[in-house]
């Protein structure tokens, strides 16, 4: 058989599955079991991929089944091929019909969270299509799962994609806001406690948290971000963390939405970060310049910005006075 030839045929009938009467038809037709079945033989196939994935949306559980669907996407999963594996995950994504028969793999996506070499995006949306449920919640958290997801983001900070999948799951995992914010927040005051050792996990959860907090629907209590702030400027005087407390401080009071007290923010830094960027100027100067400008720059907007309302208010009491 001419793979090449294979291969290309899948491709052209993986664009008449997209349409629900075309797939049918090629489902009826065995077409979902040929490339279940060229798959478990050879993962790499990308139009196999390709056609399975196009079907998939338009089959049922049995039927996939049937097809073999399952251990197709193992094969994938397990294979030393990168772009088979980033292939698999997301057929994992397409299956939901199929959850509880792919969440035996869960233990190899769990462990694709560990990728060093490029991010592991695809292994977290295959997780975030595969936790829903009681019995599937558990079975991630028995596998440690919010720990791989923490340390996956903080290999990655600059991944927004991976950021955001990952703190959807990490909020499913601890029942907690939908956002992952707190989870974060949580493990960067642990990292308080174990510093100076865990000064580059520090790091990661403060810059992490810059970005999730600007999320829509993140924070709805200001409280455990000033919080945090305030204990890493109790603890450290690294200019990394410095900078990353500053950025999320200075993020947290861009959200118009979430009720600050922008005085109080700034009494509760004003006697401990001059003193502990006095002491890490030397290391980073021009960050810690940078982060504090940005602080005081959204500082000032804040204040601006409530004087404005402040300001408005007492003419709207004036007018209906009058």
């Amino acid at each position: 058989r001419d793979a090449a030839l294979a291969d290309a045929a899948e491709r052209c009938l993986a664009v008449v599955a997209a349409h629900p009467l075309g797939a049918a038809d090629l489902i009826k037709g065995g077409a979902a079991r040929h490339a279940c079945a060229r798959l478990a033989e050879d993962p790499t196939s990308g139009g196999s991929s390709l056609l399975l994935g196009a079907l998939a949306p338009h089959a049922s559980a049995e039927q996939l089944r049937k097809a073999g669907a399952a251990r197709a996407v193992r094969a994938g999963l397990l294979d030393d091929d990168d772009e088979a594996r980033e292939r698999a995950c997301g057929l994992v994504k397409e299956m939901t019909q199929l959850r509880s028969d792919l969440l035996v793999s869960a233990p190899r996506l769990v462990k694709l969270l560990g990728d060093d070499e490029e991010s592991p995006r695809a292994a977290a949306r295959a997780i975030d299509a595969l936790c829903h449920g009681d019995d599937a919640v558990q079975k991630f958290v028995d596998r440690n799962t919010a720990q791989k997801m923490l340390g996956a983001m903080r290999r990655w900070p600059d991944d927004d994609e991976l950021a955001r999948t990952c703190a959807g799951v990490l909020a499913r995992l601890s029942g907690g806001d939908g956002s992952g914010l707190s989870e974060v927040l949580a493990s960067a005051a642990t990292q308080c406690g174990r510093l100076p050792e865990a000064l580059d996990d520090l790091v990661a959860d403060l810059t992490l948290a810059g970005h999730l907090v600007l999320l829509p629907g993140a924070v709805d209590d200001a409280g455990p971000v000033l919080d945090v702030v305030a204990l890493v400027l109790e603890r450290t005087t690294d200019a990394n963390a410095l900078d990353a407390a500053m950025t999320l401080l200075a993020r947290l009071l861009q959200l118009r939405d979430i009720p600050v007290d922008a005085a109080a923010a700034a009494r509760s830094i004003k006697g401990a970060f001059p003193r502990a960027a006095a002491r890490a100027a030397a290391a980073k100067p021009k960050s810690l310049t940078a982060s504090h400008a940005r602080l005081r720059s959204a500082l000032r907007q804040r204040d601006d910005l409530d004087s404005s309302e402040a300001s408005s208010s007492e003419e709207d009491g004036m007018e209906l006075g009058s």
